[in-house]
């Protein structure tokens, strides 16, 4: 043991801090926090992208620290810091929710397509078929 500790007691107990008090009611989120962690939290494993949350920890890691923020803030940077964390989260949960729909939208539509091809072509070869999944795959999702 150090010097500087001559009779420091060993302890094996992890001490955490205090949890924060609740929010002021004039900080608080346009949407539940819970609502938002749904909506972005994926069981699939996606992209990563840093346009979206996707771990419901980040969120509350990141709400956990504005709010310890706004609370040592100026009353002045306080509001606004954290309503402008609320809107970005709020936004890429909706941009989310689009790009999702979009995706399904397109989903359909490719298959409708294909069975359109299909019923236009009834005697086609595994290499007619194979480029028109190739064409119709990038037309409804790269284009």
């Amino acid at each position: 043991m150090p010097a500087c500790w001559p009779n420091a007691p060993i302890t094996t107990h992890l001490v955490l801090p205090p949890p924060l008090p609740p929010f002021p009611s004039s900080l608080a989120l346009p949407v539940p926090l819970s609502r938002l962690r749904d909506r972005c939290h994926t069981t699939q494993a996606p992209t990563r992208s840093p346009m979206f949350f996707t771990e419901p920890e980040f969120l509350d890691g990141l709400e956990r620290y504005l709010h310890a923020s706004a609370l040592a803030e100026p009353e002045g940077r306080a509001p606004a810091l954290y309503k402008a964390f609320a809107q970005y989260k709020l936004a890429n949960a909706t941009f989310k929710s689009i790009c999702q729909s979009q995706q399904k939208r397109r989903q359909v539509q490719f298959a409708a397509s294909l069975a359109q091809w299909a019923k236009e072509h009834p005697r086609h070869s595994p290499k007619e078929l194979e480029k028109a999944v190739h064409e119709r795959l990038v037309f409804f999702f790269f284009s």
